[in-house]
């Protein structure tokens, strides 16, 4: 029995169905990166905590240190969902070029004028804001890393938070190039 391609292939109500699924997921993601970021910002600055806090500034120091996970938390969660949005887009263009569908002819055409794209900036910008604020974090809490400092160590605390807030900004623009760099190489897909 011999059946040919379009009749192997999903119709678009399934197609359309798995874009829906994608979106909930993509929303999913993007509401784990504020909790995981409230989480680790909770913990690191002691909020919620009932008990007075220990005097060791080395104890406050490295309780501290936990914001240093958070631009990595963002990266992770801006990963999965620029994915996702390659995923939805992949079906998209598919509609669009191989099953000859005019609401894809539209929403490309709206793609093309960025009409699509507040949800990725507000990703991406909330990711970069605050990697910036994990960098930045030594500046507004210096009594702290100063306090804390022993006389003669070379080490400073400060600088793991310049180096994963600077890391964080570097991933998240990665991240933000490789979506735009796939997203074009899918639109010339024949």
């Amino acid at each position: 029995m011999s059946s040919s391609l379009d009749d192997a292939s999903p119709s678009a109500k399934t197609l359309r169905a798995e874009i829906v699924a994608s979106e909930k997921t993509r929303a999913d993601f993007l509401k784990l990166k504020l909790i995981v970021v409230a989480a680790i910002a909770s913990a690191a600055l002691g909020l919620g905590n009932s008990s007075p806090r220990s005097s060791s500034d080395d104890q406050n120091i490295n309780l501290k240190c936990l914001l240093c996970l958070i631009p990595f938390a963002c990266a992770f969660c801006d990963l999965l969902c620029a994915h996702i949005t390659l995923r939805i887009r992949v079906i998209g263009v598919y509609l669009r070029k191989k099953r000859k569908d005019g609401y894809e002819e539209f929403a490309q055409v709206c793609r093309d004028k960025w009409i699509f794209s507040l949800e990725n900036l507000a990703t991406w910008i909330s990711s970069l804001l605050l990697s910036a604020l994990v960098c930045c974090y030594p500046l507004f809490d210096q009594a702290a890393f100063n306090a804390g400092r022993q006389p003669g160590s070379h080490a400073s605390p400060e600088s793991w938070f310049y180096y994963c807030g600077s890391a964080g900004i570097a991933l998240s623009i990665a991240t933000y190039l490789a979506q735009k760099i796939l997203a074009r190489k899918m639109d010339k897909v024949g």
